[in-house]
């Protein structure tokens, strides 16, 4: 592997992988990537004639950076959509390889995934001639283009539920207290009437006033 190989593979492709996801982020709306990648993803995106020359733009180590992309989070539109098509977008001028259609699929529109479902087409305007590549068109529908929500928002909206969360408990837990109170009151009464009705038959028997039973049933004062 030559040492443009190496740069694009061991740098590069890392670092706009890097930058490309980082802008998404910090954004927080979709990314389209566009322009010359200088890879051909598949077999079928290059003319079998120069399929296997082991050249830039087709080493395995490229192609395999190119995917990584792609698994990241983006789509290769034209693919997705036209997945069996043999288009080009790029020829050698110096062999005059268009005559013969000998050429490269290597000019993209990638698109966020969470955006893919905007895209209305991708076309490769091979009839144009002019250069050594063709012009690519994307076709979006920009009002449907979501927009993420910021981080801020994100740590709002989590705050209110907790906050809500927590105010429902409390509601919850008076009203079970206040249940609960209700039925030990209702208990505390029932159990000191009985008490009262004992101490009246017990045939005018003393109770040492160190341990009188009535006053373990006294009401909570206020303060409690």
């Amino acid at each position: 592997m030559c040492i443009r190989d190496r740069y694009r593979t061991m740098e590069w492709d890392i670092d706009f992988r890097g930058y490309v996801e980082r802008t998404e982020r910090e954004r927080n709306k979709p990314v389209i990537i566009c322009g010359d990648l200088n890879c051909a993803h598949k077999d079928m995106d290059i003319c079998k004639s120069l399929s296997q020359k082991q050249q830039a733009g087709l080493t395995p180590e490229e192609r395999t950076g190119f995917g990584k992309l792609l698994e990241s989070g983006y789509v290769d539109t034209f693919r997705q959509l036209y997945p069996r098509a043999v288009k080009y977008s790029f020829w050698n001028t110096k062999t005059k390889a268009k005559v013969t259609n000998e050429g490269w699929r290597i000019d993209y529109f990638l698109i966020s995934s969470k955006a893919f479902s905007t895209v209305l087409d991708s076309e490769i305007l091979c009839h144009y001639d002019g250069s050594d590549h063709c012009p690519i068109k994307l076709s979006v529908d920009i009002k449907n283009m979501p927009v993420y929500a910021r981080q801020e928002q994100k740590e709002e909206q989590k705050n209110i539920k907790c906050e809500s969360q927590v105010e429902d408990k409390i509601k919850g837990d008076a009203k079970t207290n206040k249940e609960a109170n209700k039925k030990l009151e209702a208990i505390s009464n029932k159990e000191l009437q009985l008490l009262i009705e004992d101490l009246i038959s017990c045939d005018k028997k003393r109770i040492s006033p160190l341990y009188n039973p009535c006053l373990l049933y006294t009401s909570p004062s206020p303060r409690d």
